[in-house]
């Protein structure tokens, strides 16, 4: 890890560590869309569950 940390300037490792947050706040909102649009389908069909 070290190695990388010393072979590329800080200005970039910010903007990776910017760009890193982003796609993970990104990912969260998108999984958390996703899972409540899933369980509201399972709501209207309440009959599946057995």
């Amino acid at each position: 890890m070290d190695a990388l940390l010393t072979r590329y300037p800080p200005e970039l490792l910010d903007r990776f560590d910017e760009f890193l947050r982003e796609m993970c706040a990104a990912l969260n909102a998108h999984i958390t869309e996703v899972s409540q649009a899933s369980q509201a389908s399972q709501e209207e069909r309440p009959g599946r569950g057995g």
